[in-house]
């Protein structure tokens, strides 16, 4: 018996060390697994970090506009002229983009050539005595508009379909806004009426003013793709604006006498006043750089 006693012992003390050194690694792998899960990174931690890009871009503007013209000599009033516009126009500008995920805003500026808002391009379609030979103007518009964006990512993530609205500001006029004659004002000209027959006026400009509206908030949209090449971004897209409707009031002081009859003067003003109601569509290719790649 007591041989077997010792046996019992020995073979506890042989056997027993490789079981709690099992189980000792066991424990610390278990530990070492789960510190390596706190520190793996969240899955959406990219998602969480705003990206930048910023482009310059040039493309075409289609402008249409409606509008009315009106005008008025002494106390005759002319009816309201309806007039249509219709040009196209290369446009270039510069922005920037943020976004966060999905979601995002961005920042464009415009500039295009507008022509056909002027107020001569809206006189020039009425059949008032010279208005075909008025001159147009070099003229431009700047536009500036914030617009919020969504994007929806392609499923290889190089890209995406986008879309967005907003609101953006117009600024046009200035120079432009004045009618650029030869001679006499539109819807005048040097002969009258006396007791029925026809005689030569002299027809002197004394004076004149300018009352334009400034410029004018416009509502934006835009469609378009994001096509990523590393950090370089390429956007084909269309952006569009509609505005509301912009008043221009020039006037003109004018002395008449008639030829024969030095004497008989009288003074009179003309008035001309044209309102315009823009419509913009832009088809612009932005190409930029990103801050993510």
């Amino acid at each position: 018996m007591f041989r077997l006693e010792i046996l019992s012992v020995l073979l506890a003390v042989v056997f027993a060390p490789p079981v709690v050194r099992a189980e000792e690694s066991d424990r610390l792998r278990s530990a070492t697994d789960t510190h390596a899960e706190g520190q793996a990174p969240a899955p959406d931690d990219h998602d969480a970090s705003w990206e930048f890009q910023v482009s310059g871009h040039g493309g075409f503007a289609g402008l249409a506009s409606r509008g009315e013209v009106q005008s008025t000599f002494g106390d005759a009033v002319t009816p309201a002229y309806e007039t249509l516009g219709q040009v196209r126009e290369m446009n270039w500008g510069a922005g920037m983009r943020a976004l966060r995920g999905r979601w995002g805003f961005e920042f464009q500026y415009h500039r295009m050539g507008s022509q056909g808002l002027t107020p001569a391009a809206q006189v020039r379609q009425t059949p008032w005595t010279g208005a075909r030979d008025l001159a147009l103007p070099d003229a431009s518009a700047n536009v500036l508009s914030v617009l919020g964006v969504a994007e929806i990512p392609f499923r290889d993530q190089d890209g995406g379909y986008f879309i967005a609205a907003g609101a953006g500001y117009v600024s046009t006029g200035g120079k432009s806004d004045r009618l650029v004659f030869d001679g006499l004002p539109p819807g005048l000209s040097r002969t009258g009426y006396r007791n029925g027959e026809p005689v030569d006026l002299t027809v002197r400009v004394t004076g004149g003013d300018l009352r334009a509206d400034g410029g004018f908030v416009a509502f934006a949209g835009s469609v378009g793709v994001t096509l990523r090449f590393g950090r370089f971004v390429v956007r084909p897209r269309l952006d569009g604006f509609i505005g509301k409707s912009r008043g221009i009031e020039e006037s003109w002081d004018l002395n008449i006498a008639y030829a024969d009859i030095p004497s008989v003067q009288s003074d009179q003003t003309l008035t001309v006043n044209t309102r315009i109601r823009p419509r913009f569509l832009l088809f612009n290719v932005d190409v930029g750089w990103s801050s993510r790649p």
